[in-house]
């Protein structure tokens, strides 16, 4: 029964880095990878292991083409030459959706709604949201429904701004940009602006972002 079950453990794994799950079956997943330490570190290591895989593979592809080139004659060296980089393109493009699909999955597993609680401003009355605000939950509507590129150009557009605004503070644009980036396989930029929390004593999102920083 047990070797049943990791059987089907190790299926879902496959799935998952395949990216052929539904959504629903991956947001689930990923909560149950958010919750479960031994399955996250089954999922890394099978990750690793497709990388390195995919990575001989592309090696031994390289080494025979760049063989068969000093074979043959000037013509037929220039056909296998450009077939050989069509081949290598191929493969990088599997590494960088690879890349995506982790870097996604680590920005959803830090990724959590922002809570808004109004502050009445006198007596019973709550202050309107400004129309900084207003972008700021859009652009976060945006990066739940997976359009990241849009919810980028919003966030951005805040970010730094001296724009008033209500509901969210300035650190608070930071991190969800910085998991906007991440989730869009812009790491490094995801990384500067993950410093600029950490480096401001007070913000709320430091630890979080401590801890993000570490995974990346």
């Amino acid at each position: 029964m047990e070797m049943k079950e990791n059987e089907i453990l190790e299926e879902k794994i496959d799935q998952y880095l395949k990216g052929s799950m539904t959504d629903q079956e991956r947001e689930a997943f990923d909560s149950q990878i958010e919750n479960d330490a031994e399955l996250r570190r089954e999922v890394e290591l099978q990750r690793s292991i497709i990388w390195a895989v995919r990575k001989e593979q592309l090696g031994k592809i390289i080494q025979n083409e760049e063989a068969n080139i000093r074979k043959k004659t000037n013509i037929r060296k220039l056909v296998i030459y450009f077939g050989s980089i069509a081949v290598a393109a191929s493969l990088s493009g599997v590494f960088y959706l690879g890349y995506l699909n982790n870097c996604e999955s680590i920005s959803n597993r830090y990724y959590q709604s922002y809570t808004y609680t109004p502050i009445p401003s006198r007596g019973d009355e709550v202050s309107a949201l400004t129309q900084s605000d207003s972008i700021f939950f859009e652009a976060l509507h945006h990066l739940e429904n997976g359009q990241k590129k849009l919810a980028i150009t919003q966030l951005e557009s805040l970010n730094n701004s001296s724009a008033e605004m209500l509901a969210a503070t300035n650190d608070a644009v930071k991190w969800y940009l910085s998991l906007a980036y991440l989730k869009n396989g812009q790491k490094k930029r995801a990384k500067t602006l993950l410093h600029e929390i950490v480096n401001r004593a007070n913000s709320e999102y430091k630890t979080k972002s401590e801890d993000l920083l570490k995974e990346l």
